[in-house]
């Protein structure tokens, strides 16, 4: 088991996202390697706020995780996450 993801290599999703900035080039485990690979870097990431589709029974169901100071930072990171997004379109 991987204990620090700096050294970790980039995924063939991971290049070709960051080239097309395309979601849907890589997956969710991508994504969150990536994360850990700059947490582990030394980047000073002080919160996270990870939302995620699952399914039950063949049902979708969205769930969040948060490691934040307050729910007004998870609000604020959230809210630029969305502005980023449309504004990428």
């Amino acid at each position: 088991m991987v204990d620090d993801f700096k050294d970790y290599p980039k995924s063939i999703g991971e290049v070709r996202s960051e080239g097309t900035r395309n979601s849907e080039d890589w997956t969710p485990r991508e994504c969150l390697i990536s994360v850990l690979r700059a947490i582990d870097d030394g980047e000073k990431i002080d919160a996270l706020v990870v939302c995620y589709r699952h399914y039950v029974g063949g049902k979708a169901h969205a769930r969040f995780l948060q490691s934040t100071k307050d729910g007004l930072v998870t609000l604020g990171l959230m809210s630029t996450a969305a502005v980023h997004m449309v504004e990428d379109d």
